[in-house]
């Protein structure tokens, strides 16, 4: 057992310095961690072939032309058998991210800062329930009710807009729920960039949230524009309250 341990450690050692130089990626990763990926990442792309070599290639294919791929997750499955999964349409960045597992390696692309262009920039909504909007830019991501969130009526397909005032290359949106007993309202939420008569996808957040949650979006490469929009796709004949405690705005 102590043999095989040694043997997987050193595996993963020598093939991760063979990835980073690796001529298949133009992009630069970092190794991260030993482990898997927990259920609070909604994973991309996943594959599995017979050589540590070709399920790289075959991921960072995929990473190459879909941006919203932020890191890579190898695992040696069995003797020659490794998968490969790329990270993530969404992530809930405030729950445990990875699990202990020796026969893993994660790997996050490295992209530079960001910066939230969002703060107290103007807002509208589909309709105001008592409470400001602009509580959804104002740079608080700290909400224990209601009253510090942008709210609205009850409504199908409730949705809210940010005005950027100049267009952007839109590379991630952060969403913070509120920490009280109504955070489940947060669910089934599109995000899209774009300009006047015009809406380019983002993401889309296709679970209910949780509580205190703090969702990653990593935004598609046609996510340009100066508005951003996101909202609750109800499902037909019903009706939804959107509650947003904070919306971040991240381009390079």
């Amino acid at each position: 057992m102590f043999v095989t341990v040694c043997f997987v450690f050193l595996f993963f050692l020598t093939r991760k310095s063979d990835f980073l130089n690796s001529k298949y990626y133009k992009d630069k990763f970092s190794f991260t961690i030993f482990g898997s990926l927990t259920s609070s990442n909604n994973i991309l792309f996943t594959t599995e072939l017979n050589s540590h070599g070709k399920v790289i290639i075959s991921c960072s294919n995929f990473c190459r032309e879909d941006r919203r791929c932020i890191g890579i997750k190898v695992c040696r499955i069995k003797e020659e058998l490794f998968r490969c999964r790329a990270c993530c349409s969404w992530m809930k960045t405030n729950k445990q991210q990875f699990i202990s597992d020796d026969n893993c390696k994660y790997l996050i692309k490295e992209e530079g800062s960001f910066r939230n262009v969002a703060v107290y920039k103007p807002v509208t909504m589909s309709s105001v329930f008592r409470f400001p909007k602009i509580n959804a830019v104002n740079n608080i991501t700290i909400c224990p009710n209601v009253t510090y969130t942008a709210h609205s009526v009850q409504e199908h397909r409730p949705w809210i807009k940010i005005d950027l005032k100049s267009e952007y290359d839109v590379r991630r949106i952060a969403i913070f729920n509120l920490q009280d007993h109504s955070g489940d309202r947060l669910k089934k939420l599109n995000i899209t960039v774009g300009n006047t008569g015009t809406e380019n996808e983002c993401g889309y957040f296709g679970r209910t949230a949780g509580t205190s949650d703090q969702i990653l979006i990593p935004c598609a490469k046609s996510a340009v524009g100066r508005y951003v929009m996101a909202t609750i796709y109800s499902n037909p004949g019903m009706v939804d309250i959107l509650n947003i405690c904070e919306i971040q705005v991240f381009v390079k």
